[in-house]
Parts: structure tokens; C-alpha cells; sequence
């Protein structure tokens, strides 16, 4: 089956901006900070937006339960719990916090972002009930997806944190406006992506909204559940994604050691939101050892090169999983097409 390189591109660029505000490069240099402080509305929604573009429909709740939880959810917990026993192993006073953190599923310090797996697994099954109840038209399974929405309503409004509910409202919304798009993508497709004078106005848009970001209420962090003014919000959003994939289709698909990269960090995203918040503070701490205050040119280089390393070790991480029989069986799900 051909695969859509845009979409591939699109989904690593995705998965490093949900990453770099992670990295200790985000704190030191005000300017990447900035920079990111403009990418955070729509990094997260971005890659949900891809999730709900490449979401495929089963027509049995329990056979899409079973995939997603050997293909997301089963992995995430397997690269979770190895990452606690392994840090407990070589740091005995963190056993008591990852025995809580393990009991509670409120992640911190280095395992935060998996908040983010954990969420995208119930969002698309929360998301995959109410979309059968449009498709079939069937009273039982409308009242079920009711008494979903419901569910995420509630779960936001009261702030329910164990297993991160009310961040579901956000994932179900950025999953709908993505299947919505694949669904007629075939009235704007050909006009939006592949117009460069679209691209332009669209780009423009974008920065005047961040300019006046603060006056216009422009905020949107679902893992500390804020959302500012709802219309520019999205219309930020909108933005973003639509320059992701104007630059992955015309640029970086051109540009094959980039495309190449990209593509991979795609492939090898949960590793990358596993691992890169325990490997790169380290890098950072070794790399300060050895390397004087006073030499602020050698400094960027080295946080620079720590970064790329960082994210070069995650995807070997996850080439050498994929290629270990044993590992693989358990991490990685073997797809099957829905009916």
C-alpha cells in the first residue's frame, strides 16, 4: 500500500514540537522558548488532527478496543513500566515515586509526556463510539455515544486527572476535525494545499495571530487544560496545521534526507515521547561538566548537537526493538484491516 509521504512528514514534524518544549534548550535560550511558546497551539492538536485523518472505522467496538490496545495502549504501558524499573534500579530513592506514580497514573519529571498515549487511546475509543452512533442511525448505540459526550463534558468540567479524563473533550474534537477532513478532503484538497498565494495569506494569518495572541486570548495546553478564546483559538490551530502540511508536501518531501528523517521520528513516536525527557537532561548535565560558562559558542553547539543526538537515539532505540523478535511481539501490533 502506498503511503501518504505528507501526511508521514507532517506526523514526525509533529512529534519533535510536542517534544521541544521538553528539552532543557527551552528554558536556556529565550528565543527558542518564544519560538515555542507560538508552536504550543497547535502541536498537540496536530498530531491528533493526523490520528483522526488516518482513522479507520470498525464496524465492532470490541475488535477496535483490541487493536488500539495492542497497537497503543499495551506498548505504552510495557515502555512505562520498563523505564520505572529501570530508573528505580539505578536510583533506589525514585522507587516510592514511581511505585505512586505507577498506582495513580499521574506521571512527572521524565514521563510526563506519556500522559499524551494514554489519552489518545480513550479519546479514539470514546471517539470511535460516538462516530458508529452516526454511521449506524442505531438508537442503542446513539444513547452510548450521548452518555460519552456526557462522560467527556463532565470529566472536563469536574477535572478528572486519573487517567488524564479531562483531556478527552480535546482529543475527541481534534480527532473529529481530522476524520471530518479526510472525509471531504476531495472539495479542498487540490485548491488549499497546492495554492501558494493560499500559503502566503494563510502564513500572514498565523503571525498576526501570535503577534496579538495575548490581547485575543490565544492559549491552548491540554495536558494543564487551557483554553482561551474559543474562535481564534481554533482558527490559530487551523493555521498551523495547514502550514505543516503546505511545507511538508512543497518543501521537506522534496528534500529527501530531511523527508527521511522526518518520516522516521514519525514511525518512531512513542519512543521518542518515552525516551527523550530521560536522555536529554542527562546529555545537558554532561555536556555543562565539561564545557566552560563563558563559552557561549561552543554551549550552542553542544545543546544543538544533544538535541539531534537525543532524538537520534530514541529512533535507534526503536529500530533495535522492532528488529528484536521477542521485543517486537510485544510492542509492535500486526495491523489488521477492519472489515
Amino acid at each position: 500500500m502506498h503511503r501518504n509521504e505528507t501526511i508521514d512528514i507532517a506526523k514526525g514534524i509533529s512529534i519533535l514540537l510536542m517534544t521541544l518544549s521538553h528539552f532543557t534548550i527551552s528554558d536556556t535560550y529565550e528565543s527558542i522558548s518564544t519560538f515555542n511558546s507560538y508552536l504550543i497551539i497547535f502541536k498537540v492538536p496536530l498530531f491528533l488532527f493526523i490520528s483522526g485523518y488516518l482513522f479507520s472505522f470498525y464496524p465492532d467496538l470490541k475488535a477496535f478496543i483490541k487493536h488500539k490496545t495492542n497497537g497503543l495502549l499495551k506498548p505504552a504501558i510495557v515502555l512505562i513500566v520498563s523505564l520505572f524499573l529501570f530508573y528505580s534500579a539505578i536510583k533506589p530513592s525514585f522507587r516510592n515515586e514511581a511505585l505512586e506514580a505507577l498506582t495513580t497514573l499521574k506521571f512527572k519529571d521524565f514521563l510526563l509526556p506519556m500522559w499524551f498515549p494514554i489519552s489518545l487511546y480513550f479519546g479514539l475509543v470514546i471517539f470511535h463510539i460516538i462516530l458508529s452512533a452516526w454511521e449506524s442511525h442505531s438508537k442503542k448505540k446513539l444513547l452510548y455515544a450521548i452518555l460519552a459526550l456526557i462522560g467527556v463534558f463532565l470529566a472536563n468540567g469536574f477535572k478528572i486527572d486519573y487517567l488524564y479524563a479531562y483531556t478527552y473533550i480535546y482529543v475527541v474534537l481534534f480527532l473529529a476535525i481530522g476524520y471530518t477532513f479526510k472525509k471531504h478532503k476531495s472539495l479542498l484538497k487540490d485548491y488549499l494545499v497546492n495554492n501558494s498565494v493560499i500559503f502566503l495569506i494563510i502564513l500572514f494569518s498565523y503571525g498576526l495571530l501570535m503577534y496579538f495572541k495575548n490581547t485575543l486570548n490565544i492559549r491552548l495546553n491540554i495536558v494543564a487544560d487551557i483554553f482561551g478564546n474559543t474562535f481564534f483559538t481554533l482558527l490559530s490551530v487551523a493555521c498551523g496545521i495547514y502550514l505543516v502540511f503546505f511545507i511538508s508536501k512543497h518543501v521537506l518531501r522534496r528534500i529527501t534526507p530531511l523527508k527521511l528523517v522526518f518520516v522516521a521520528c514519525g514511525k518512531a513516536s512513542l519512543f521518542i515521547l518515552c525516551f527523550h525527557a530521560l536522555i536529554e537532561p542527562n546529555l545537558y548535565k554532561i555536556s555543562r561538566k565539561f564545557i566552560p560558562q563563558s563559552s557561549y559558542k561552543l554551549l550552542v553547539i553542544a545543546d544543538i548537537a544533544n538535541f539531534v543526538f537525543t532524538i537520534g537515539l530514541c529512533i535507534l532505540i526503536y529500530i533495535v526493538a522492532k528488529r528484536t523478535p521477542i521485543i517486537n511481539s510485544v510492542l509492535f501490533y500486526k495491523q489488521k484491516k477492519p472489515i
